[in-house]
Formats: C-alpha cells, sequence, structure tokens
C-alpha cells in the first residue's frame, strides 16, 4: 500500500508528537498551511522539503518513463 506525502508527513507528526500549530512554526508558515497540506492541497515544494526535512523523512522520486 503507498501513502500520499501528506499521509505520511501527518502520521510522522503525529507519531511524534507534534501539534500542526509546532510544525509550522518550526518551518516558518502558518498552521492553516499544515492544514491544507495534510487534507491534500498543494503548498510549494520548498515548503514541503522543509516540513520533510523538520521531520526528518527522506523522500525519493523518480520520473516515470
Amino acid at each position: 500500500m503507498e501513502l500520499k506525502v501528506e499521509e505520511v508527513i501527518k502520521l510522522r507528526r503525529k507519531k511524534l508528537g507534534i501539534t500542526q500549530r509546532q510544525l509550522a512554526q518550526k518551518v516558518g508558515c502558518g498552521e492553516i498551511t499544515i492544514c491544507r497540506l495534510e487534507y491534500g492541497e498543494n503548498i510549494g515544494i520548498r515548503l514541503v522539503e522543509k516540513i520533510l526535512d523538520e521531520l526528518k523523512i527522506k523522500m525519493v522520486l523518480s520520473i516515470a518513463d
């Protein structure tokens, strides 16, 4: 079963015991932005990279032919 990026972020955040507000403060965005991301809205790759880094998540991308 493959998870979506937003699902992985939400699961990891909860596992670490971090609130949306705390994560937002750590990466320099608003709490609503984290909420929107976790509901699948596009928030931009640079911010997603910061969030992944903060949560110690490594993401590997590949291009399908």
